[in-house]
């Protein structure tokens, strides 16, 4: 009916998904930079990650590597917004954030867990 099984849509669907979660990055990237150093810088590294040739040759190539960076992004913006409080908006998305990472690559949790537990406590 909808032929979404075709060679095409299975073989790049993958790619599409990447492309969506690093759409999501930038954005998360931009919203971090932002609230650290302001709108400016925020925008020079948007344009930079956008332009960069090693991301567009290095990153891309490993699809793995480049979905958990970006969810990292999203991970330090929820980081930066946790308030000293047990059930905290931004520590469910933070959390997540760091779940979704690591069931891509299981190593990305490790520095994450000391640094939730600071923000609570």
């Amino acid at each position: 009916m909808l032929d979404l099984d075709t060679n095409f849509l299975v073989v790049n669907s993958i790619y599409f998904m990447h492309c969506i979660i690093w759409v999501i990055g930038d954005y998360y990237c931009f919203l971090f930079v932002r609230q650290l150093l302001g709108k400016r810088e925020a925008i020079a590294t948007v344009a930079y990650s956008i332009t960069s040739e090693f991301v567009n040759d290095y990153v891309l190539r490993t699809s793995a590597n480049s979905v958990e960076g970006n969810l990292m992004f999203v991970t330090f913006y929820y980081f930066l917004n946790i308030r000293p409080k047990i059930f905290d908006k931004n520590l469910c998305f933070l959390t997540l954030a760091i779940t979704l990472s690591f069931t891509i690559r299981s190593s990305s949790i490790v520095g994450f867990i000391p640094l939730a537990l600071i923000a609570i406590l």
